[in-house]
C-alpha cells in the first residue's frame, strides 16, 4: 500500500482509515474534476497496489483522458451470480480441485479469494398460475426438477469458504443485492479499520443495476469471474467515460422504464459499447431512486461497461428505509470527505457529453427483439396494424385472433425493484376493480416479484388484492417470464394459435423480448411498465388506443378510459410515505441463507470433492481439464480450417446458446432422448447447464439463427464440405471436422455476441473445435468469455466483411502469425477458394491487452489459473 494516500476518519467515537482521493489533486490538480467511476477505480488501485507491484496502472488512470488504450486492474470486493450463470462456474470449480486431486495437490487450494453470492433465481417456472396457492406449487416443481442442481450448490455452499447461496422462492439477484447485499461502504477492521467502496464483479450482464445506487458493479461473463473469485485480478482498458446530462423534469405518468427505453434507443446511435456512462445535471433531481435503478438494470441494452449515477442523499435515504442505516450514515460522511457524493458545482471533464431532455420522454413499449425501438402510446395501434394482417385483427371481446395478448406478465428485477412502478400497478388495479374491469379469460397472467418485500408493502398496503382479483396472483419470486420461464398456455389457447398460425402477443415489464424467448409460440413481445402489462391484460389485444378507446364500461356502463385508473404521482408517493418502513425490509430477509422447507429437506453430499453421479443428466464434469499439462503448449498458427457458419450483425448469445426450452428433434433433445429422458422431462439449457453434453448441443439453436451459408435455410445448420451434405452446426463441427483434425472459424458480423454474458456461448464454440471467429466488432463481455476459452476473436478492417471478400463458405481458412503476436497485432488471414485461387486479408487480434494474451496462450483462464495455483504453491 502507499500509505502517503491514506488519512483517518472519525465516526461515532471510532476512527476508520481511507485513502484519501484529494491527495492526488497534488500529483494531478485535475483530478478533482475526474469522473465518480474513474475516482472509484483509482481507489481500488492504491488500496490493492501490493498484489501488483507497478507504478503504471496508477499513472494510467490518472491521465486517463490520454490513455485510453491503456491497461488497469480492479479487485472487486464481492462476487454476484444467479443459478443459470452459477452452476457452471461450481461445476468448474469442482473440476479444478478434482484435477489438482488427481495431481495429488491439496483440492482445498480451490476456494474463492472473495465472498460470493449465489441467489438461485431463474429456475422458477410459470406452470401454475391463477390462485393463492401458485407459489408453492411453482416451487415445489422447481425443487423436484432442479433437484441435482441444488445438491451441487448445497455441497458447494457446506465446502467453499466465502461462498453463500440464497435458496430458492426469495427473489431475484439483482433485486435482493440492492435490497440486501450491498452495503455503499466496507470495513476491514483487521487492517487499521480500512473501509472503502463495495465493488462488484457479476457473472450476469444485469449487475450494473446496482449503479443505481452508486455502487460500481460490472456484469461480465462467467469464465472472468472465476478468475477473480480464485484471486485472479480483473483487467480492463481505460474506457471512455460519456457523461449523461440529463435536463428537464420527469413528467407525469412516465416511468424509469420509459426513461431506460428511450436511452437505449438515444446510446445505441451513439454507440456506448465498451464505454462507462455517467449521469449528471438538473434532471436527476426528478429522478427516485427506483428510477435509477431500472435505468441502469439496462446497461447490457446500452451495450456500456457501466451505467453510473454518484451517491446522493436519495441513495443515503434509500439504504436507511431498507435496514441500512448505520452503513449509510458511515458512507455519507466518507463519500463526502474523499469527493465521491454528487456535487453539482463540479465541473466533470467527460469525454463526451449526451445531453437528455427528461421532459421530452412519453409514455411508451419497445417492440418485438428491438428494445432500442421505442413505439409511444399513440403510435402503437398503427404499429400493431403493420405487423398485424388487418383483415384478421381481433374484435373486442374473449375470442383470439391476430393481435391478441395471450401473455402479460410483471416481472423482473428491472421493474419489480422499482418500488414506485409496482405500487402504480397495484393503485391501477384498485381503480379498475373498483370501475368493474376484468381482464381477458384466455390471458394468461403472472406476477412474479424480485424479493419478498414487495409481498410485503402489497399487503400492508392492501394492494396486493386487488391484482389477484385482476387474476395477478404471486406465482413466484423469481425472474419467470422474463427469462423465458412462462410455462405452457392453456391448451385450448394453443391449439387455436396453431390451427390459426396466429400472431397474438405477449406484453411484459421484462428485461427482454426477443423474438419467441418468451414463449415459443408467441410471436410478437412487448416491453412496457406494470401499470401497462395490467392495462393491456384488460384490452385484451396490441390493436389498441389507450388515449381513444375505452378499457370497458363501469358499473354504471359509464366509459372507462385508462386516464380514468391510472394513478397520479402524488398517490403513488402517498402510498410510499405512510406505508414503507425499514422494519418491512428487515422481515423480508430473516433466514434468507437458511431457504424454505423443501430446499432444507433436499440431500447434500459431502467430501472435498463433488462427487459425479454417473446417471445425471444435469450435473456432468466437463472436459475442460482432461488434456491439461503442467507446461504451457506453445500457440501454432490456424491452418486450412474450415468455415462453421457466415452470420450477418446483431447475433445475441440467445441465438449462439439460448436459455428457453429444448426443442423436440434438436441435438440436445436427441442426447436426452438416449439417456432415458421423456420428452417433458428435457426443461430448458439454462436449467441443464451443468451437463457440457447438452450445453454443447445447444450450440446456435436460438430462435432466429441464419447461417448466410444457407440464404434459404433458417436454424443451426451448416454446408459439410467437401462433400456439400447439410446438418446441424454441432454434429459437422464436432462429429466430422474434429474426428478429421480439423479445425473450424466463424465469421460474422457487427455487435457478435450481444445480450446476456452467456459462458456457454464461449464454452460451446471450443467444445466443437472453433479456434476463432472473425467479425465486423463483438460485443465485450461475450468476446471476454471466447477469450477465456482460448478461442481467438479477430475484427475485420473497418468496411471489410465475409461479404466484401464473397465468402460463401467453402473456403479453406489460414490465420498467420499467431505464435508471435502481441495485444491487437494485425494478422495475415490467407483464404483459398475451391477452384484453388488464393488471397489475403487482415484482420485485428482482439487480444486487447496482456493478460488476454495471456490467457489465450494458455488455453484459457481455467489452465491459466491452475497452473499459478501449482506454482504458486
Amino acid at each position: 500500500m502507499k500509505d502517503e494516500f491514506f488519512n483517518n476518519l472519525k465516526f461515532k467515537g471510532k476512527n476508520y482509515s481511507f485513502v484519501n482521493l484529494n491527495k492526488l489533486n497534488e500529483i494531478n490538480n485535475e483530478f478533482i474534476n475526474s469522473p465518480y467511476t474513474i475516482k472509484i477505480l483509482t481507489e481500488n488501485i492504491i488500496r490493492n497496489s501490493e498484489k501488483i507491484n507497478d507504478e503504471k496502472y496508477l499513472k494510467n488512470i490518472l491521465n486517463w483522458h490520454s490513455n485510453l488504450e491503456q491497461e488497469i486492474f480492479f479487485y472487486p470486493t464481492r462476487a454476484l451470480m444467479q443459478d443459470f450463470t452459477g452452476v457452471p462456474i461450481v461445476v468448474d470449480l469442482a473440476t479444478l480441485r478434482d484435477k489438482l486431486n488427481q495431481l495429488n495437490k491439496n483440492p482445498n487450494l480451490i476456494n474463492p479469494q472473495i465472498r460470493v453470492d449465489l441467489i438461485i433465481d431463474h429456475s422458477m417456472q410459470v406452470d401454475f398460475t391463477g390462485s393463492k396457492n401458485s407459489f408453492d406449487e411453482n416451487l415445489l416443481k422447481e425443487c423436484e426438477r432442479n433437484k441435482e442442481r441444488y445438491q451441487l450448490l448445497k455441497w458447494a455452499q457446506r465446502r467453499f469458504e466465502n461462498f453463500k447461496v440464497i435458496p430458492p422462492g426469495f427473489g431475484i439477484c439483482h433485486q435482493i443485492n440492492a435490497e440486501y447485499l450491498s452495503n455503499l461502504v466496507l470495513n476491514d477492521k483487521n487492517n487499521n479499520n480500512l473501509i472503502y467502496p463495495e465493488t462488484i464483479l457479476g457473472a450476469d450482464s444485469h449487475t450494473p443495476m446496482i449503479n443505481g445506487l452508486g455502487i460500481v458493479g460490472f456484469g461480465v461473463g462467467g469464465i472472468e469471474v472465476e478468475s477473480v473469485i480464485l484471486g485472479e485480478p480483473y483487467f480492463i482498458k481505460i474506457p471512455q467515460v460519456i457523461g449523461i446530462k440529463l435536463t428537464g423534469e420527469k413528467q407525469e405518468n412516465v416511468t424509469g422504464l420509459d426513461i431506460a427505453l428511450v436511452l437505449v434507443e438515444k446510446l445505441r446511435k451513439y454507440d456506448v459499447i465498451d464505454k462507462i456512462i455517467e449521469f449528471f445535471g438538473e434532471g436527476l433531481k426528478s429522478l427516485n431512486i427506483s428510477d435509477k435503478t431500472t435505468i441502469s438494470n439496462m446497461t447490457p441494452e446500452f451495450g456500456s461497461m457501466l451505467s453510473y449515477f454518484p451517491v446522493d442523499k436519495k441513495t443515503i435515504d434509500y439504504f436507511k428505509l431498507t435496514n441500512r442505516k448505520e452503513n449509510a450514515e458511515l458512507s455519507e460522511q466518507y463519500f463526502k470527505t474523499i469527493g465521491l457524493f454528487y456535487d453539482e458545482s463540479l465541473q466533470i471533464e467527460y469525454f463526451d457529453v449526451i445531453e437528455v431532455n427528461l421532459s421530452e420522454i412519453k409514455t411508451s413499449v419497445a417492440f418485438i427483439s428491438t428494445p432500442h425501438n421505442v413505439i409511444t402510446l399513440p403510435e402503437i395501434k398503427n404499429t400493431a396494424k403493420s405487423i398485424i394482417n388487418p383483415s384478421m385483427l381481433p374484435d373486442k371481446n374473449d375470442e383470439i385472433a391476430n393481435g391478441s395478448v395471450v401473455l402479460a406478465a410483471i416481472t423482473s428485477c428491472r421493474t419489480t425493484a422499482n418500488i414506485p412502478m409496482i405500487i402504480g400497478a397495484g393503485l391501477l388495479a384498485k381503480k379498475a376493480v373498483e370501475k368493474g374491469l376484468k381482464t381477458k379469460s384466455y390471458i394468461k397472467t403472472s406476477f412474479t416479484p424480485g424479493s419478498k418485500s414487495v409481498e410485503n408493502y402489497l399487503k400492508k398496503t392492501g394492494l396486493l388484492e386487488y391484482l389477484e382479483k385482476l387474476n395477478f396472483f404471486i406465482n413466484g419470486f423469481g425472474c419467470g417470464v422474463c427469462v423465458g420461464n412462462s410455462g405452457d398456455l392453456e391448451p385450448k389457447i394453443l391449439e387455436k394459435i396453431k390451427k390459426n398460425d396466429l400472431n397474438v402477443t405477449a406484453v411484459v415489464s421484462g428485461n427482454h423480448n426477443l423474438d419467441a424467448k418468451i414463449h415459443p409460440n408467441i410471436k410478437s413481445n412487448f416491453l412496457t411498465s406494470p401499470q401497462l402489462v395490467i392495462a393491456y391484460a384488460i384490452a385484451g389485444n396490441i390493436d389498441f388506443d389507450f388515449l381513444n378507446e375505452p378499457l370497458g364500461t363501469d358499473f354504471e356502463g359509464n366509459k372507462v378510459f385508462l386516464e380514468d385508473i391510472y394513478p397520479t404521482k402524488e398517490e403513488v408517493e402517498e402510498v410510499i410515505l405512510q406505508s414503507l418502513t425499514s422494519e418491512m425490509f428487515e422481515e423480508s430477509y430473516l433466514n434468507v441463507f437458511q431457504g424454505l422447507e423443501m430446499w432444507q429437506d433436499l440431500a447434500i453430499m459431502d467430501g472435498e470433492t463433488f462427487h459425479w453421479e454417473r446417471e445425471s443428466t444435469y450435473v456432468r464434469k466437463p472436459p475442460f481439464l482432461d488434456d491439461f499439462t503442467i507446461e504451457t503448449k506453445e500457440k501454432e498458427d490456424i491452418e486450412n480450417a474450415r468455415i462453421a457458419a457466415i452470420f450477418g450483425d446483431y447475433i445475441t448469445t440467445d441465438n449462439i446458446l439460448p436459455v428457453g426450452r429444448i426443442k423436440e428433434n434438436s441435438p440436445a433433445a436427441k442426447y436426452l432422448k438416449s439417456e432415458g429422458i421423456r420428452k417433458e422431462n428435457y426443461n430448458t439449457y439454462g436449467a441443464r447447464r451443468g451437463n457440457h453434453e447438452v450445453m454443447v448441443r445447444g450450440i446456435f439453436e436460438g430462435t432466429g439463427i441464419k447461417n448466410l451459408m444457407l440464404p434459404d435455410k433458417e436454424g443451426g445448420y451448416t454446408v459439410k464440405y467437401p462433400e456439400k451434405t447439410i446438418d446441424h452446426i454441432y454434429y459437422v463441427c464436432s462429429d466430422y471436422y474434429e474426428e478429421e483434425g480439423i479445425s473450424s472459424v466463424l465469421f460474422a458480423g457487427k455487435e457478435y455476441g450481444i445480450g446476456s454474458s452467456r459462458d456457454w456461448a464461449a464454452k460451446s464454440m471450443a467444445m466443437i473445435g472453433i479456434k476463432a471467429i472473425i467479425a465486423e466488432s463483438f460485443d465485450r463481455p461475450h468476446r471476454q468469455n471466447l477469450i477465456g476459452m482460448g478461442v481467438l476473436p479477430l475484427q475485420f478492417k473497418n468496411g471489410e466483411n465475409a461479404q466484401k471478400f464473397n465468402l460463401d463458405g467453402s473456403e479453406l481458412i489460414s490465420i498467420l502469425g499467431i505464435k508471435d503476436m502481441k495485444p491487437r497485432e494485425i494478422l495475415k488471414i490467407k483464404v483459398e477458394r475451391e477452384n484453388g485461387e488464393i488471397f489475403h486479408f487482415q484482420a485485428k487480434s482482439r487480444l486487447d491487452s496482456e493478460r488476454d494474451l495471456e490467457y489465450f496462450k494458455h488455453g484459457g483462464i481455467l489452465p491459466h489459473v491452475l497452473r499459478r495455483i501449482i506454482e504458486k504453491n
